[in-house]
């Protein structure tokens, strides 16, 4: 058998050593730069990280799909896919991607509340039954129609509202509430004629199968009710019959609604009686006026008040002195009279003229001294050492002043303590909104404000020594 010669060249004796290495480890290509093109299909943006105008090769790049309000990132396509966001590329050419994105579709909700139906349509919505609805970004507007016997009420959750009709932005996932009423029929309102006294009664009775006990009567010199004064009655019998005396020469018209607009037809009776004298009382306090005496005859009676801001015309046929106790306030649960502040006096009407009586707000002066010519308030603290000292406040009614006393050594009871004043000044109201029980008073420019609170006697201010520097005053 004969024997094979297998010759193996070697490759390094023909081709050399560099040669190999070549083969196996190749140089990089030249030092160029490339770039990264990124575009957008639907409403978004993309942000590239590093954000550069060219790269070096073999550069990583982060993009990341920023979508815009109400859409959504859905895929990348170019030179990149798939879902991932952010996603890096790796730069060995120019790139060029596209990020694409989509509305995204949010829930519009409609709630229905209140005693009464209806429906609300508009945005794919007919709620009625269908009462949800996926939408894209956009405006929507719904309509609430309310159905037989009940009424539109108010909408919540709107971004507008015009009458009935409610606009929506939407932007993510919206509910919006629209609430129905009963609505009632207006009651039959009867008066007579004329009137040659100005005394006559008004009648406001149910004629339909569904009533209520709870009725607004209006009252306005003509039937168009421009500025009617108006009454509410809680729990009144049918008929109501509301009785008028002393009532001046002129037109009144009344009318009533069981819910309001739903007024009844209007009634209208001309008083022809002689001159009378009308005494206007005007509430400018904070607070209703619960207690009304003229000549001695109480002019309220629960639930009835001359509102805070408004006002109550009182006739009288003859001429004279009127005497006044008039008193703001509340009426305690069992309808019994919780006055504040009150105010009496005299005054004078005349026939054929309106006499007006302003009930105000007292003055902070009065407030702080409680109606007498002076008040003081105290205030006790401790030192470190656990000494008591007291500071004082006196007020001044007339002149609305104050006076600012301390206790010269330590001491326990107002009595056994030595004062002397280290500042005065003039207090100052600053706010007493309606029905609040704190008025803000302070004791002149550049002061800090103080709160004081119903039953308004006692009020903190920051002004004591370091180791107690708040102090509660007491009016003594």
């Amino acid at each position: 058998m004969a024997r094979v010669l297998i010759v193996i060249p070697i490759l390094v004796l023909i081709v050399g050593c560099d040669a190999i290495e070549d083969l196996f480890n190749p140089d990089p290509p030249p030092a160029a730069t490339y770039t990264v093109t990124v575009a957008t299909l639907g409403q978004g943006s993309v942000s590239r990280n590093p954000n550069l105008a060219r790269y070096a090769y073999h550069t990583q790049v982060q993009l990341t799909a920023v979508p815009q309000p109400g859409n959504a990132f859905s895929s990348w396509s170019g030179m990149a896919s798939g879902t991932q966001n952010p996603t890096t590329l790796t730069v060995n050419s120019n790139i060029a991607v596209t990020a694409n994105f989509a509305p995204s579709l949010m829930k519009l909700t409609v709630v229905k509340a209140g005693f009464g139906g209806g429906t609300v349509t508009g945005a794919g919505i007919n709620c009625g039954a269908d009462c949800t609805e996926m939408l894209g970004p956009g405006s929507e507007v719904l309509t609430a129609v309310p159905a037989s016997g009940s009424a539109f009420d108010s909408w919540s959750g709107c971004d507008n509202v015009s009458a009935n009709s409610c606009t929506v932005n939407m932007t993510s996932d919206r509910t919006v509430t629209v609430t129905f009423g009963s609505s009632l029929s207006g009651p039959q309102v009867t008066v007579p004629a004329t009137s040659a006294n100005g005394s006559y009664q008004v009648t406001v009775k149910c004629v339909t199968a569904l009533c209520s006990t709870s009725i607004v009567v209006q009252e306005a010199p003509t039937s168009a009710f421009v500025n009617p004064t108006q009454s509410f009655y809680a729990n009144s019998t049918d008929p109501l019959i509301l009785s008028y005396t002393g009532k001046p020469a002129g037109t009144y018209c009344y009318r009533a609604a069981f819910t309001v607009p739903n007024w009844g037809s209007a009634a209208c009776v001309t008083v022809t009686s002689a001159a009378t004298a009308v005494l206007h009382i005007s509430n400018a306090s904070s607070y209703d006026l619960i207690d009304v005496r003229l000549n001695g005859i109480q002019k309220v009676d629960y639930p009835y008040v001359i509102l805070a801001g408004h006002s109550a015309d009182f006739v009288f046929t003859s001429a004279g002195s009127v005497s006044y106790v008039l008193n703001n306030g509340f009426y305690n649960y069992d309808q019994s009279r919780d006055p504040l502040f009150g105010l009496t006096g005299t005054t004078s009407v005349t026939l054929g003229q309106t006499t007006v009586l302003t009930f105000e707000n007292p003055t902070i002066g009065g407030l702080l001294t409680n109606f007498a010519a002076a008040a003081n308030w105290d205030g006790q603290y401790f030192d470190n050492d656990g000494n008591s000292y007291f500071a004082r406040y006196r007020f001044s009614n007339g002149s609305n002043g104050w006076q600012f006393l301390h206790s010269t050594a330590p001491c326990f009871g107002g009595s056994t303590c030595s004062f002397t004043q280290q500042a005065s000044g003039t207090v100052r109201l600053v706010s007493w909104p309606k029905y609040s029980a704190v008025v803000t008073f302070d004791f002149g420019p550049g002061t800090a404000p103080a709160d004081i609170m119903y039953p308004f006697g006692s009020f903190q201010y920051r002004n004591g020594p370091s180791s107690w520097p708040t102090i509660e005053y007491w009016r003594q």
